[in-house]
């Protein structure tokens, strides 16, 4: 159920910015350019609240995973920007290491997208 409020909300948000694009509620020209500005904005405000809380259950994943011992302290923190895994790998000098570090953080992303985006796994199963 928790996925259906949010694609319904989503569904009317879209359907509620289209319809303020066509609406002339506002002169042509200018308003316009005021349509745009706002519905870029709601678009912007609802991918950074989308975003925020997939990184937030990311997280949470990530954390679970160290206390489970399946990742390692070290690279825990940087899992979540690209910027903090090409500064991770840039550490490790060329060769088989390198390559292995490469394939585990793809892995780890693959299966950090696969829990994130489950909300039903970060709670405990009975």
């Amino acid at each position: 159920m928790w996925g259906a409020r949010h694609a319904v909300f989503l569904f009317l948000c879209a359907y509620g910015m289209h319809w303020f694009f066509d609406a002339p509620v506002l002169p042509p020209g200018s308003g316009t350019l005021v349509k745009t500005a706002v519905d870029f904005l709601v678009a912007a405000i609802v991918y950074l609240a989308l975003r925020r809380a997939y990184r937030a259950r990311a997280r949470r994943v990530l954390s679970a995973q160290f206390a489970a011992g399946e990742a390692p302290s070290s690279e825990v923190k940087f899992m979540l920007s690209r910027r903090g895994r090409r500064l991770a790998r840039r550490r490790v000098p060329a060769g088989p290491h390198h390559d292995a570090l490469a394939a585990w953080q793809q892995a780890e992303l693959d299966l950090l997208d696969a829990r994130a985006a489950d909300a039903t796994s970060l709670t405990p199963r009975r």
